[in-house]
This record gives C-alpha cells, sequence and structure tokens, in this order.
C-alpha cells in the first residue's frame, strides 16, 4: 500500500492520520504500550524514515518491526 503524502516537507492531516495507521499496527503487531518507551522510539523511527523519504507502508513495517523486536 502506498500513501500520497505533500511533496513538501509539512506533515499534512492526512499524513498524519497515515502515520498514526503505521504506528498503531506496530504497536498492535508488537504487542507494545503506546505510551511505553519502546513505542517513543517506534514513533521517532517512523518520523525519522518519513523525513528520509520513505512513503511505502510495507517498508516502514519491515524496518519497524525488525527495529522494535530488538528494542523490547
Amino acid at each position: 500500500m502506498h500513501f500520497i503524502f505533500q511533496k513538501d516537507d509539512t506533515i499534512g492531516p492526512a499524513d498524519i492520520a497515515n502515520l498514526r495507521e503505521v504506528f498503531e499496527a506496530l504497536c498492535e503487531r508488537e504487542h507494545l504500550s503506546r505510551h511505553s518507551a519502546v513505542a517513543d522510539e517506534v514513533a521517532k523511527r517512523i518520523l525519522q524514515l518519513y523525513k528520509a523519504g520513505v512513503r511505502d507502508r510495507t517498508i516502514f513495517m519491515a524496518v519497524i518491526q525488525s527495529r522494535a523486536k530488538r528494542l523490547h
């Protein structure tokens, strides 16, 4: 699944909604409390990937899932 993000550096409402969906899905898949230190790291990584140009949900999920397992 590909997201449609704005072309500039802003994160618009649709972008935020899509990034939140990724965050929620990862927390659910990894059984993370959304208020845990690991979830905070997951959120930071999602934003880092977004800022680096990642727009594909599959890539977000694969990269962060493997990192979350190491942090968990």
